[in-house]
């Protein structure tokens, strides 16, 4: 009793039936509020109706959720070396680096974006296209982008290109 279990989810043992074939366990998971709530549990709004957003650190707004006593068994349960404390902090790594992630493709769009428009601005220069963009379609996705010329435009370019490549040295 007082273990912890990480099959079929995670458990915690808080007792056995009398002939051991069965446990009883409660369900264990960790849960973050990301908004702020009332006593009542609902979400706290502003002025405006909207959610207020809880700015505690991540460390702060976690905690352990246990769930109802239900019957498994014992066979099934997978002894485990998980506490409480554990399954914390892995929750805070793993959000952490999420985090993270999502931070570091924030800015690689943000960037992609800021070149997709510099490219349009070197190819309205070169006259291949318009400010309305007639002349060659560009179509960009997650920093990536796929152009559709007209054939004019693309003699354009290539003359553009080869230009460039004279000035450099290539």
């Amino acid at each position: 009793a007082g273990k912890y279990s990480e099959y079929p989810s995670r458990f915690q043992v808080v007792g056995t039936a009398h002939d051991k074939s069965y446990v009883h366990v409660k369900s264990v998971s960790v849960s973050c509020t990301d908004y702020l709530l009332k006593e009542d549990g609902q979400w706290l709004r502003d002025e405006n109706g909207h959610v207020v957003k809880d700015e505690r650190p991540l460390a702060e707004r976690v905690s352990i959720e246990h769930g109802r006593v239900k019957t498994m068994p014992t066979r099934l349960v997978l002894k485990s070396e998980l506490t409480e404390a554990s399954m914390v902090t892995d929750y805070i790594t793993t959000e952490t680096t999420k985090d993270q992630e999502r931070t570091e493709r924030e800015a690689r769009l943000e960037k992609a974006e800021i070149e997709v428009n510099e490219l349009q601005e070197v190819f309205v220069a070169l006259g291949i296209t318009d400010t309305g963009g007639s002349g060659a379609n560009a179509l960009s996705w997650y920093g990536r982008i796929t152009l559709q010329f007209d054939f004019e435009n693309i003699t354009r370019l290539v003359s553009a290109l080869k230009s460039a490549l004279v000035e450099v040295g290539v």
